[in-house]
């Protein structure tokens, strides 16, 4: 990746709060449109009086929300682009010159506070204090147009009231992505409860839930529920994993910023075998080429997507997930959500980030695949994440009533492109991921 270095204003974790919403009623259902943009979906914000315009990262991964600040580009700090001018906005702020972290996979930001006007959708909030501006991102890497973050982290303890949802009167919001290039996604606010189960989270900073097993195999025609599935168990986060230490055996973090999905290494490997194993393309291969069987077919994907179904003939990937109310739901994600394709050759978008938790060992991390594969709803209230298999409807939909339904069927799926574009990572703790 390349080093950029830049400088934002992060915008949360505040105090005080007066809200506004402007043409919309209180609560009102809402819908934005997400621009994908290969690695991460962005959604325009506006900061500021008058208002600015960016397109920030949608990440319900962390709770800050950052802009890029003109102040970094008139430095050579970061690289030209859309940015935030606080010399033209009467709402911005400064309200202290302590510095403090904010640590992603790509690196970490330094940071200080300030305040300022942020307006999502219809939804708008006036922050009095307590709001960051960065200043040192030479050890975040990044390629490509970067505007800022979204965050939509979880709600916890008494810092709820400083998040930008709960601040603008916003009880739930949900998130889908569609594929395809130039295909677009869709953040909803105030979105109704609709009938899917609550699964409540099990983490204090971030939106998790215990993943209780891995499998692989297919749903069966027709089939909405785990009811009737046919799947093979991969030999990861089993009682084994689990000691006196922790509560969970595994944890999953559901995070729409994070382009790939994220495991332990060691697990990585058993799931790669099973995966091999459940593909006769790739099994028949393992006599010649061992462990390495699955990243060589895919590699040579080029030739033989266009003889039968396309990624059809992979396995996909179940996930066996609940709440810390004991509700469970089992979480399909198809191979063309999590395999990727750039410059001819397919990848598997599966990768080691070994973090621990204080409630579990093993942390996995889905990441975008799960937002192709299900409109996911939050619920700040509850704090509760629910999953509804439905395609992602763009907005101006008259219907945005969310209803479990059968996903589109095609007969023939192809590999995400991600072009040149690099992955985005998590955000976490310096000293420990925890929940």
């Amino acid at each position: 990746m390349c080093l950029f270095s830049m400088m934002f204003v992060i915008l949360a974790y505040l105090s005080e709060v007066t809200s506004i919403r402007i043409g919309a009623p209180v609560k009102a259902h809402t819908c934005t449109q997400l621009l994908n943009n290969a690695s991460f979906f962005s959604v325009q914000v506006e900061l500021g009086t008058p208002p600015q315009q960016l397109a920030l990262i949608v990440d319900t991964g962390s709770a800050p929300i950052v802009v890029t600040s003109c102040a970094c580009t008139a430095k050579h700090q970061c690289a030209e682009g859309n940015c935030f001018d606080r010399n033209k906005s009467s709402s911005f702020i400064s309200t202290t010159d302590s510095l403090t972290s904010l640590y992603y996979g790509s690196g970490a930001i330094t940071c200080k506070l300030a305040s300022e006007r942020v307006r999502l959708a219809q939804y708008e909030t006036q922050a009095e204090d307590d709001i960051t501006l960065a200043m040192d991102l030479r050890e975040l890497r990044f390629e490509g147009t970067f505007e800022g973050i979204m965050g939509l982290g979880t709600p916890n303890g008494k810092e709820k009231r400083q998040l930008f949802t709960t601040m603008a009167n916003v009880d739930r919001f949900g998130v889908c992505f569609n594929l395809g290039d130039g295909a677009q996604g869709a953040l909803h606010l105030n979105n109704p409860l609709g009938k899917a189960p609550q699964l409540h989270s099990i983490g204090k900073l971030h939106w998790s839930l215990e993943l209780q097993s891995v499998s692989i195999g297919k749903f069966e025609a027709g089939t909405v529920s785990h009811r009737g599935v046919a799947t093979s168990p991969v030999p990861v986060c089993g009682a084994v994993e689990k000691n006196e230490n922790y509560t969970f055996a595994c944890a999953a973090i559901f995070d729409s910023g994070t382009t790939f999905i994220l495991a332990p290494e060691r697990e990585i490997e058993a799931l790669q075998n099973s995966l091999c194993a459940q593909w006769p393309r790739c099994s028949a291969l393992v006599p010649k080429h061992g462990n390495g069987a699955f990243h060589h077919v895919l590699q040579r994907c080029g030739s033989w997507l266009g003889e039968s179904r396309g990624l059809n003939e992979v396995p996909s990937l179940f996930f066996h997930v609940a709440g810390q109310n004991g509700q469970e739901q089992l979480l399909e994600l198809p191979p063309w959500t999590w395999i990727y394709e750039s410059q001819g050759s397919c990848y598997i978008g599966i990768e080691a980030f070994t973090h621990e938790s204080e409630q579990s060992k093993n942390v996995w991390i889905l990441g975008s695949a799960v937002y192709y594969s299900y409109f996911v709803s939050f619920d700040l209230g509850l704090e509760s994440l629910s999953f509804t298999r439905e395609p992602c409807r763009r907005c101006g939909d008259e219907d945005h009533t969310w209803k479990e339904s059968k996903l589109v069927s095609t007969s023939t799926m192809y590999p995400r492109r991600m072009h040149l574009a690099k992955p985005r990572y998590p955000s976490y703790s310096a000293n420990n991921f925890v929940f």
